[in-house]
């Protein structure tokens, strides 16, 4: 990904990916179709929250336009930037996260809220929750994000 210069990125130091130093976790799988959409926002998500620096990486986002990426919780696949359709949807939810609104709720509104994905929408609403309740998170089962686990 080439940085654009007249970006402040004094910012990255605090990246919970850069601390992490996995940077395979934050790609989007390619060729990834619709039904692997649930695992792909749930699993962003689980990647970036508790993020101090969520907002921020939002704004280069919006400014780069990457792809094949996970950028402040949202999966930037092949294509987020070319279809109109696409392009609306994560600008509108990249804008939402660089104004300082919530990833979580931010991910449920904008990508789950479509008929299909209340699983995806479920799993994440309580993930916030636990955060705001100071709980330990783990990563979410599989099982329970394609279906077999309880919602």
């Amino acid at each position: 990904m080439m940085i654009d210069q007249a970006l402040d990125l004094t910012w990255h130091t605090h990246a919970k990916c850069v601390r992490l130093s996995c940077p395979s976790m934050y790609d989007t799988p390619p060729g990834s179709g619709d039904k692997s959409l649930p695992v792909k926002f749930v699993r962003a998500v689980e990647a970036c929250e508790l993020c101090p620096v969520s907002s921020q990486c939002a704004r280069q986002a919006l400014a780069e336009q990457p792809i094949g990426v996970i950028m402040a919780g949202i999966p930037l696949p092949q294509g987020s930037w070319w279809a109109p359709s696409y392009r609306q949807t994560y600008s509108r939810a990249l804008d939402r996260i660089a104004a300082g609104e919530p990833m979580h709720a931010v991910v449920v509104e904008e990508l789950c809220a479509v008929r299909g994905r209340e699983r995806c929408a479920s799993i994440i609403a309580r993930r916030a929750l636990k955060i705001r309740r100071g709980a330990a998170l783990l990563p979410t089962p599989i099982e329970e994000i394609e279906g077999g686990g309880n919602v």
